[in-house]
């Protein structure tokens, strides 16, 4: 058998890079569902996002341990493959953040290998839906006497303390060791204080990801923040996010940005004008309407950005290639839109919920504007 040692240095690193979950980005496996619950949109993995999608999990437990393996054979096979460790550290339990805090601490020059953090994966559970501490204790021993080889899922001071390390994400991890990220995927909490970024200080970042709680006051702050700190940006993801107006500091403009996706939120028109504004070279843009706003967003639902309304502020990214926009549990837009046309670029159109050139009297709604083909809406570009 050929010791590792005795291949050329070019080989051993490409032996690590295909255990390392950054440097191959290999399509996920769906997470398992109980029979009858929804699934989860995957629009991040149907775009052209080529990082992980947050409600999809692979399995990199064997792969994790084969780099550890090969980290602990011997000092030259450690410091080849140490590098490929940190590159998306897999976060799954509280003790294993803690540990790779005190490692940069004591070892700052690891932070350079850090490419992928994200709080997905940090973020096991909710737990404002889990019964009080009492009860659930109850449950927990009840369970463990039925059955004494079923082992129990997390108990509910474990979910506390992954909660507890995932708000203070940035301060320990981000804005610390941060200047070699790439790819940034984070929760925003309601009782989270989110910090000031400096202008540039994540200067390497590519892709960010922001899932709000409905945290309506912070969450234009945040993505604001992080447009500056970020120059190099070229994928925005945002997820539940709402609001009318954007508040918050005003970003720099952003030619490196080629893909916008914006999941499951329920956006006013300025914020579409504002936001696309910034990025005059976006290829890819998809925008899924949300039919659950927060409480009290009924009035933030009845003025919700129309289809043309959109159109119109997607005039200021002429290079746009991959369109998708999601209506299906939002309420249906009379105002067809002529904009468009005007993308000459454009090549790809996916359009989901109440068509705009079906008779809305099929879905009870009346009628106020004529029929509208699909095909003038369109510029002679498109291809599918």
């Amino acid at each position: 058998m050929v010791h590792l040692l005795s291949l050329p240095l070019a080989i051993l690193g490409i032996i690590c890079s295909n255990f390392c979950r950054h440097c191959t980005h290999e399509p996920k496996e769906p997470e398992f569902r109980e029979p009858g619950q929804p699934a989860e949109p995957i629009g991040l993995d149907d775009t052209c996002f080529k990082g992980a999608d947050c409600y999809l999990a692979d399995k990199t437990g064997v792969k994790n341990a084969t780099l550890s393996a090969i980290a602990r054979t011997c000092k030259a096979l450690r410091d080849i493959a140490q590098p490929y460790i940190y590159h998306h550290p897999a976060i799954y339990e509280p003790e294993v953040y803690k540990q790779l805090h005190r490692t940069l601490v004591e070892r700052p020059h690891i932070a350079q290998y850090i490419k992928e953090l994200s709080e997905f994966d940090m973020a096991l559970a909710d737990v404002t839906g889990i019964p009080d501490f009492a009860t659930h204790k109850k449950l927990l021993r009840r369970s463990l006497e039925d059955n004494p080889y079923c082992k129990p899922s997390l108990n509910l001071e474990k979910r506390v303390k992954i909660k507890y390390n995932t708000t203070i994400l940035f301060t320990t991890l981000v804005l610390s060791f941060g200047t070699s990220l790439q790819t940034l995927h984070f929760v925003l909490d309601e009782d989270c204080k989110f910090p000031t970024c400096a202008s540039g200080s994540l200067p390497r970042l590519k892709e960010l990801v922001v899932n709000n709680k409905w945290n309506r006051q912070e969450a234009f702050k945040v993505i604001s923040s992080l447009l500056i700190a970020a120059p190099a940006l070229e994928r925005l993801g945002g997820i539940r996010i709402c609001g009318l107006d954007w508040k918050g500091p005003q970003p720099p403009i952003h030619e490196g940005v080629k893909e916008v996706l914006l999941e499951r939120c329920v956006l006013g028109p300025k914020v579409f004008t504002t936001l696309l504004s910034l990025f005059p070279r976006l290829e890819a843009f998809t925008y899924e309407s949300y039919s659950n706003p927060p409480d009290g967003g009924g009035l933030l639902f009845d003025s919700e950005a129309s289809v043309s309304e959109i159109g119109e502020a997607l005039l200021a990214c002429p290079n746009l290639r991959f369109l998708s926009l999601d209506f299906t549990n939002s309420r249906p837009s009379n105002k067809p839109t002529d904009h468009l046309a005007r993308l000459k670029k454009l090549q790809k159109f996916r359009f989901k919920g109440l068509s705009p050139h079906d008779p809305p009297e099929k879905h009870g709604f009346p009628r106020k504007t004529p029929l509208v083909k699909m095909c003038d809406m369109l510029p002679d570009s498109i291809m599918k």
